[in-house]
């Protein structure tokens, strides 16, 4: 999580920098062209999606357990 962190703020930074005119392709081979902002804003997205809860109530990062709580750590 750090590392997303660090590469968001320095998307940010370049955006800064070469603003609204510089446009790269995301998702690569998308043909959806964004600014390095809306870039750093979809990582954002995608990274607290997979901790915040869906429709149906589950939290992505669980994977398909129904309850996170019973989660079996091995220690006895």
């Amino acid at each position: 999580m750090p590392v997303n962190v660090l590469i968001i703020r320095a998307l940010l930074s370049l955006y800064a920098f070469y603003g609204d005119e510089f446009k790269v392709q995301c998702p690569t081979g998308s043909g959806r062209y964004m600014t390095l902002f809306e870039v750093a804003e979809e990582i954002q997205r995608r990274l607290s999606g997979t901790f915040l809860r869906g429709a149906d109530g589950r939290r992505p990062v669980y994977g398909g357990r129904r309850n996170s709580r019973k989660i079996h750590t091995g220690a006895t």
